[in-house]
């Protein structure tokens, strides 16, 4: 009697053993499940959603093979971005760029950009007003590339741009009268191209 009561209590207290491990075993599932995964290197440089777009028909427009990947990123050379992971500067100066700047973006978008430089390549295509959407330039750089075509007159939305250097191109036709609204406006570069008035 005395041993089967005895084998009875190793059999119960192998379940309960069981029992406990299995309850373990299921409470460490859930925590580990419900711990939030660490956010990939590519996720923390990743430009805010907000800007993405827009980089990325800036990157194709101007040819910018060195910028790699299916997400903007503010890993990217000449790419600066605030802590919020708006971009707030892009210098492409002397990258041996070959596109257009692009014709057309998003009015949403890179609206903390403040500087932009293309200086020294070979950007091909008209000036578009394209620029006019980057509300927070202050600083625009398209000087020696073969851009063509007029001065767009929308220039004057730009309120903030302290610099506009565009020497060194193929533009032609007058100077837009609106660019004198631009009371920011403390240097201006337009030499070397076929432009009157």
């Amino acid at each position: 009697v005395s041993t089967q009561s005895t084998g009875q209590t190793t059999v119960a207290m192998d379940d309960c053993c069981l029992r406990f491990v299995l309850s373990l075993l299921f409470v460490l599932t859930a925590c580990v499940a419900a711990t939030p995964q660490a956010p990939t290197l590519a996720q923390v440089s990743a430009v805010s959603p907000v800007d993405n777009d827009a980089l990325l028909a800036l990157r194709d427009a101007l040819e910018a093979h060195e910028w790699r990947g299916d997400t903007a990123s503010c890993d990217w050379r000449g790419v600066e971005c605030d802590s919020e992971r708006y971009v707030t500067a892009i210098d492409m100066a002397e990258h041996s760029l070959t596109g257009e700047l692009p014709r057309e973006l998003d009015s949403s978008a890179l609206q903390r950009l403040t500087a932009l430089s293309v200086e020294s390549n070979k950007l091909r295509g008209e000036l578009s007003s394209s620029v006019c959407a980057l509300r927070a330039l202050r600083s625009l750089n398209l000087n020696y590339n073969r851009l063509t075509g007029t001065l767009p007159d929308c220039l004057s939305s730009l309120s903030q741009l302290e610099s506009l250097a565009a020497g060194g191109n193929k533009l032609s036709g007058s100077l837009p009268s609106s660019l004198a609204r631009i009371t920011t406006l403390r240097e201006l570069t337009l030499c070397f191209n076929k432009l009157d008035g």
